[in-house]
């Protein structure tokens, strides 16, 4: 149609909604918050007007404020096929994605280098894995949140503290396997928010189990989330 302009998202524009994420709701200045990410205020506006597009930025009452649902959903179903990363060899930096805080505290790691941003002043020898932007790493140093947002927007927006992850075998007329992914956050409304025909990301979870042959079991409260993937075993 005339008059529609085509854009495509771009890198610096997940990380500038990253880094409205890490802010909360600090106030912030265009011309600030370019230099905090090592941007010119051009781009800055640029990269805005983008993820406004892509509906992952809202504008409420004059505000810009990530849209945490649709930012969940990009980062765990869409990002890994959009910008893939790219694995290097070994060199020294700084700790990113699982070996970067917090998750690495709450992680058990194997024996292997972890994944590094590269950086000369780094003080960490790991496999060079890309950041989403060039300008990440510098970025992530200034804001230490940066670096662990991406892993972290689900259980930040849950308010949970501790995860745990169970596996089992259950007798349901026939023997089940399970695997539990049990959070203590703040839990949601499924009849709002999570039921599979209105959540997109429950939806699709639910889609993908089917498409393994396993069916998937939601259930939340004020005391948290647990979400059940139930597969049956063969018998002979």
């Amino acid at each position: 149609m005339m008059g529609m302009t085509n854009m495509t998202l771009k890198p610096q524009d997940v990380l500038v909604v990253l880094k409205l994420v890490a802010m909360a709701a600090r106030p912030w200045l265009y011309a600030s918050l370019a230099v905090e990410l090592g941007m010119s205020p051009s781009q800055l506006h640029a990269a805005v007007k983008r993820a406004l597009q892509a509906r992952l930025l809202v504008k409420r009452e004059g505000e810009l404020l990530p849209d945490i649902r649709n930012l969940e959903e990009f980062l765990v179903h869409g990002l890994k096929y959009v910008f893939v990363p790219e694995m290097g060899e070994m060199s020294r930096g700084m700790p990113t994605g699982y070996a970067a805080s917090p998750l690495d505290k709450h992680l058990v790691q194997d024996n292997e280098p972890p994944p590094v941003w590269p950086d000369p002043m780094g003080t960490i020898r790991g496999y060079i894995f890309s950041p989403l932007y060039k300008l990440a790493p510098g970025a992530a140093q200034a804001n230490k949140q940066i670096n662990w947002t991406p892993s972290a927007v689900k259980t930040q927006h849950a308010q949970c503290q501790t995860m745990k992850l169970v596996t089992g075998v259950v007798e349901l007329g026939s023997l089940h396997a399970y695997i539990d992914i049990i959070d203590h956050g703040k839990g949601f409304d499924l009849a709002i928010n999570g039921d599979a025909a209105q959540g997109r990301g429950v939806k699709n979870m639910h889609h993908r189990a089917e498409q393994i042959g396993a069916q998937l079991q939601v259930t939340s409260s004020d005391a948290g989330t647990r979400v059940r993937l139930l597969i049956a075993l063969e018998t002979s």
